[in-house]
C-alpha cells in the first residue's frame, strides 16, 4: 500500500477554532481501534473497485467513534490502496473506437468497435472507464497499514491541507535548518532568513499575488514532512479556510508522519567532534547544523554552534574536511564577514589558503581543545 502524498482537500480540513487559532482535528491513539477496522475493511476488499469500497463504507452509516474525522481517513486510504487495472486495450483508445462507431444499438456498437481493435465485446467494455479513479481496483497491500502510522499520516496531510491556504508564514527552526532551507529553495518556497540567534533560525514568508502565493504555499505545504528532524520547530501560518481567517500552528511534539531523513548521516568528521565537545566538560553546548548566516548575497551553512553556558553567547564552526582548494579559499574569505566563524581545515590544505587567525588547521580529527581556546578568546573579544 503506497503513501496518499496529496494534502487534503480543503472540504475536508476539521479543526476547532480556539481564539483565532485553528487547532486542527488530530487523530490519537484512542482512534486507533476504529482506524483499524478500516483497514480490516480494505484488506478485504482487496481485488474489488474502488467506488464498491466506498458504497460499502456508506452503507455502514457513521461510526460514532470516529464521528467527523472518518472521512479523513477514508479519503487517505481510498487514495493509498487504489490499483491500476490491467486492459486489453487503452481505455482512451477503447472509447473513441466506440463513440466512432455508427451503430443502432449498444451490443452492435461495442461488437463493431470490438472487431476492429480484436478484443472481444467484454475485454473492451471493461476497458472504456479502466481509468477512472473510482474504477480502479483496491490493490492488497504487501503488508497491512498500521493504524498508527495511518493516524500519523492522515495528520500530516491534515497539516499540509492547511498549509497550502496560507498567505504569510513565520517558521523557528533549532536544528536541521540548512536542509529545510535548501529544500524551500528548490521546491520555489522563498523563505526569507530573518536575523536572530546563530543557534535558532528564523524564517518568514508572504505572498505577493494570489496566483504566486498559492504555489508558494503549495511548496512550504511540503516541507512539512521535514520539520520534526528539527530539535525543536514552530510554524505559524495566516490562511483562511472555508471561509474563517485564522491562525494554523504546528510546532514540536504534533502528531504527524516524519519524512524520510532530510541528508545521510553525519561523516567520520562531524561524529568525532561531538564525542569529542561532550568529553571536555559541560562548559559548552554544541549545536548541529544551526541556523544559517545571511552574509551579503552569500547564505553559510555551519556545521556546528558551540553555546556558552555561563553567558549564552554562541560561536559558529564549520569543518571543511575534502572540499575543492578554491572553495576553501572563498570560504576564507567569508570569514571577514563572519566574525563568529572558525573554520576548520586540513593542515595540507591550510598552508596553501592565506592566514587567519579563525582558520584552524588539523591532522586527522580536529583538535576540540584548541576549537574550544578559539571560541573562548573570540567571545572575550
Amino acid at each position: 500500500m503506497r503513501a496518499a502524498r496529496s494534502p487534503l482537500p480543503e472540504h475536508l480540513l476539521r479543526w476547532t477554532d480556539a481564539g483565532g487559532v485553528l487547532v486542527p482535528s488530530y487523530l490519537t491513539a484512542r482512534d486507533q481501534p476504529w482506524l483499524r477496522e478500516l483497514v480490516q475493511e480494505v484488506e478485504a476488499m482487496a481485488g474489488r473497485r474502488l467506488w464498491e469500497l466506498r458504497a460499502r463504507w456508506r452503507r455502514r452509516g457513521p461510526d460514532p467513534r470516529a464521528g467527523e474525522r472518518a472521512p479523513l481517513a477514508q479519503h487517505v486510504l481510498l487514495r493509498s490502496c487504489g490499483g491500476s487495472v490491467r486492459t486489453a486495450v487503452a481505455p482512451g483508445v477503447a472509447r473513441a473506437a466506440v463513440f466512432g462507431a455508427v451503430a443502432t444499438d449498444r451490443a452492435t456498437m461495442l461488437a463493431a468497435a470490438a472487431s476492429r481493435l480484436r478484443v472481444t465485446p467484454a475485454d473492451l467494455e471493461a476497458a472504456l472507464f479502466a481509468d477512472v479513479a473510482s474504477e480502479r481496483i483496491v490493490a492488497a497491500p504487501i503488508t497491512a497499514m498500521d493504524p498508527a502510522a495511518l493516524a500519523l499520516q492522515v495528520n500530516l496531510l491534515l497539516a499540509q491541507g492547511f498549509v497550502r491556504l496560507a498567505t504569510a508564514a513565520a517558521l523557528h527552526l533549532c536544528g536541521a535548518a540548512r536542509p529545510v532551507l535548501r529544500t524551500a529553495q528548490l521546491l520555489g518556497a522563498p523563505l526569507l532568513l530573518v536575523p536572530g540567534s546563530c543557534a535558532d533560525a528564523r524564517l518568514r514568508w508572504r505572498a505577493t499575488d494570489p496566483a504566486t502565493g498559492r504555489r508558494q504555499a503549495k511548496a512550504l505545504a511540503a516541507l512539512l514532512p521535514l520539520l520534526p528532524w528539527c530539535r525543536r520547530f514552530e510554524l505559524r501560518a495566516q490562511l483562511t479556510v472555508q471561509g474563517r481567517t485564522g491562525t494554523f500552528v504546528l510546532a514540536s511534539g504534533d502528531p504527524i508522519l516524519p519524512g524520510p531523513p532530510p541528508r545521510g548521516e553525519a561523516s567520520a568528521l562531524e561524529r568525532a567532534f561531538v564525542r569529542d565537545c561532550a568529553r571536555a566538560g559541560d562548559a559548552w553546548t554544541v549545536v548541529h547544523e544551526p541556523a544559517p548566516v545571511q552574509l551579503g548575497e552569500a547564505v553559510v551553512f555551519p556545521d556546528f554552534a558551540l553555546r556558552q553556558r555561563r553567558s549564552g553567547r554562541a560561536v559558529l564552526v564549520e569543518l571543511a574536511g575534502f572540499w575543492p582548494q578554491e572553495y576553501l579559499a572563498k570560504k576564507v574569505q567569508l570569514l571577514a564577514a563572519a566574525e563568529n566563524l572558525l573554520l576548520c581545515v586540513p593542515a595540507r590544505r591550510a598552508a596553501e589558503l592565506p592566514a587567519h587567525p579563525r582558520l584552524l588547521p588539523f591532522t586527522r580529527r580536529v583538535d576540540v581543545g584548541a576549537v574550544l581556546v578559539a571560541a573562548a578568546a573570540l567571545l572575550r573579544a
